[in-house]
This record gives structure tokens, C-alpha cells and sequence, in this order.
């Protein structure tokens, strides 16, 4: 060991007089050994905050889902025997646990398994729990933190639990500079807001991702508490384009007949992916009406929108533009075009009619490989519905 020590204050002391590319080299050495040396003390240091970390839980979750299910089960004692003479006491016990912030979190953690695994009147008194143990007022303060991860972190833990939350909370944060925030906001504000939830469609200026609107379809739709707006304030007035598109489908999705007039504005849109939305929802909703026009508009139209319109016939099945069907499958430029067109003629043809056999006979009389490939793809029962 002394050896090594005059080794290192040797290179020291003539470390000047050495010449520069051995200078540079001692110089990186040390500086590899001094990042080794922090590495090891960091990666020590995490372990050992690790394996303090699970002691820890693996000590207190146990108890924690013990207290938890006490409470939760304390008016059904068929459900367990319960140690506890009041709800008062077992909140007590759960307090004295938690004063610290990490204990009080992985107590959070658990109750939200819990709503997660039960519903009905024990998601009651999780919720219940929720205010007594005071994680209201824990949850709130996250919202009010400078890191975006607290704040995102509050907002799903609220609606992990289902907590109603005043909109003076939320609202701001739909306005917030981070995206991530703003979003989770805009989940929280339609799944917990008691108020009209849609507000924020009024003010967003930014494009709505393919990704946030599948989210924010999934939580519209499959929230039974939510009061369903007309939509067609925001598909005729709005300028958000994104929002326009994602009002269509929820038009199309509730079947939204008051909003027809307004869809049916868009067609005229200089936006061709606003008038392909309009057209897609107008065929979703079966409406006849409007058949007629999207015919009208049909060679005036980009490929996008005429595929659209195609696909609107199909969901609509009048059977009173076969004809033009028949022409756009035989001598559409795109393969999409001729594609669209054979399933729209087969679904526009009333399946084991005499009529249905003429036709298509008639039309492969002269067709290609292809193209008979494409009407017997699409007479296929299952791929009719698809």
C-alpha cells in the first residue's frame, strides 16, 4: 500500500515535467477512476436505499391490506371477524403508521389495489377510508408541485379512485405548458368533473394525438355517469381541426341525429380530412338523406374523401347507386378505389336474390383475376360484417 502512495506522489510531483501526451493520459485515467469509484457509491448507496425500501413495505403492506380489509368489511362481519370495536379505531391504528410521507404513499398504493379488485358498496368505503385517513389533502398537494410527475401522479391517483374533484383543481392544469399534464388533466376533468367535463374542447388550440383520442374515446364512452353533450356546437364551430374529427366520431358513436345538419356543413370543408371524417361519420350513422350529395361531390374529391364516400355507401345500403358502384370497380385508377367499390356493391346487393346473382355475373363477365378475387373476397358472409 505505501508503495502505491509513492507511486502516486511521484506522478504528482513530476507530472510537469513529463510530455503532454502522457500528461493527457494520466490525466484521463484518473479522471475513469474517479467516475468508477462514484458509480460503485452510487450503486451502493440505491441498493442499500432498495433493500431498506422493500423492508419496509414487505413489512407494513401486510398490515396495511389487513387494516384496509377491516375497514372496508367492518359492516358485514359475515365477511370476516373483525378485531377492531369501531371504524374510529381502525382508522386510528392506520394513522399511527403512517405519519411518515413514503408510509402514508404505500398506503395509498394498497387502497388503490383494492378499489381496483372490489366495487359496488366496498368501493364505498374505500372511498370512505380515502377521506378519513386523510389522503384527500395528500393527493391535493401533488397538483400544486413544480415536477410534472407530481402532478400527473396526483391526477391518476384521483382517478384511480374515482374521487370527485372540484374543477377549481383541474382546470388550470388543462392549460398547463406540459402535454403529459395537460392531457391526464383532461382525463381526470371528463371522468371526475361533475360540471359540463368538455369545457376544455372550447380552448384547445393544439392537435389532438391519434393516441389521446383513442384515451379519451375509451373514458367518454364507457363512463355511465357522464351527461353526453350535443357535440355539434364544437363540429360546426370549433377550429381545432382534431377536435372537429374526434366530435364526428363521438357524433357517429351516440348516434347524435340533431347533429346531422352540422355534419353534413362539413362536406364543404376546405379540409379534406374534415370532410373523409364527415363522410365516414354520415355513413356510420346510416343516413340516407346525404347519399345524394356524397355522390354528387364524388369526383371532385382526393382519394382519401372518395374512399370515404365509398365506404359510406357500404354502411348504408340503399341499393340505388349500384351502377356507379359497378362503374368505379371496373375502371377506378386506385386499387384501394376498385377495393372499396367491390365490398360497397356487394353490401349495397341483397344477398340470395335472383338479382344478386345477375349482377355480380354481369359484372364479372369481363373482369380481370383480380377483380373477380375481390367479389368473391367480399361475398364471404364474415367479411361482409367486417
Amino acid at each position: 500500500m505505501k508503495s502505491y502512495f509513492e507511486l502516486l506522489k511521484n506522478i504528482i510531483t513530476h507530472f510537469s515535467d513529463q510530455a503532454l501526451v502522457i500528461q493527457l493520459s494520466l490525466i484521463v485515467i484518473g479522471a475513469c477512476i474517479v467516475v468508477i469509484v462514484l458509480s460503485f457509491i452510487l450503486i451502493s448507496i440505491s441498493r442499500y436505499r432498495k433493500r431498506l425500501r422493500d423492508k419496509r413495505e414487505n413489512k407494513l403492506a401486510p398490515l396495511f391490506d389487513k387494516l384496509i380489509y377491516s375497514y372496508i368489511s367492518f359492516d358485514n362481519p359475515q365477511l370476516s371477524e373483525n378485531e377492531f370495536s369501531s371504524k374510529e379505531s381502525i382508522v386510528r391504528e392506520i394513522k399511527k403508521h403512517t405519519h411518515r410521507k413514503k408510509n402514508l404513499q404505500l398506503f395509498l398504493d394498497r387502497l388503490i389495489g383494492f378499489k381496483k379488485t372490489f366495487a359496488g358498496n366496498m368501493s364505498a368505503e374505500i372511498n370512505e377510508l380515502f377521506y378519513e385517513a386523510g389522503l384527500q389533502s395528500f393527493c391535493l398537494k401533488k397538483l400544486f408541485k413544480l415536477a410534472r410527475y407530481k402532478k400527473i401522479k396526483g391526477l391518476t391517483e384521483f382517478i384511480a379512485l374515482g374521487i370527485p374533484l372540484a374543477d377549481v383543481y383541474i382546470i388550470p392544469l388543462t392549460h398547463s405548458r406540459s402535454r403529459s399534464v395537460r392531457i391526464t388533466a383532461r382525463y381526470a376533468y371528463i371522468k371526475l368533473s361533475k360540471n359540463n367535463p368538455f369545457t376544455f374542447f372550447d380552448s384547445s388550440k393544439e392537435e389532438l394525438l391519434v393516441w389521446e383520442q383513442i384515451e379519451l374515446f375509451q373514458i367518454i364512452t364507457t363512463n355511465e355517469q357522464l351527461i353526453v353533450p350535443n357535440f355539434s356546437s364544437w363540429v360546426s364551430y370549433s377550429e381545432n381541426a382534431s377536435i372537429i374529427k374526434f366530435c364526428l366520431q363521438l357524433v357517429a358513436h351516440y348516434h347524435q341525429t340533431e347533429a346531422l345538419h352540422s355534419v353534413q356543413r362539413l362536406l364543404s370543408s376546405k379540409d379534406a380530412d374534415i370532410r373523409a371524417a364527415a363522410i365516414e361519420c354520415l355513413g356510420k350513422m346510416k343516413n340516407h338523406d346525404h347519399e345524394d350529395k356524397m355522390v354528387h361531390i364524388y369526383f371532385e374529391q382526393p382519394l382519401n374523401c372518395q374512399l370515404a364516400i365509398l365506404e359510406a355507401m357500404g354502411r348504408i345500403a340503399s341499393g340505388r347507386y349500384i351502377d356507379f358502384l359497378i362503374n368505379e370497380f371496373k375502371n377506378g385508377s386506385e386499387f384501394e378505389i376498385r377495393k372499396a367499390a367491390a365490398k360497397a356493391l356487394i353490401l349495397n346487393l341483397r344477398p340470395g336474390t335472383w338479382e344478386e346473382e345477375k349482377t355480380i355475373s354481369e359484372v364479372l363477365e369481363h373482369s380481370s383475376e383480380e377483380q373477380r378475387t375481390m367479389i368473391n373476397y367480399y361475398r364471404h358472409p364474415i367479411l361482409k360484417s367486417a
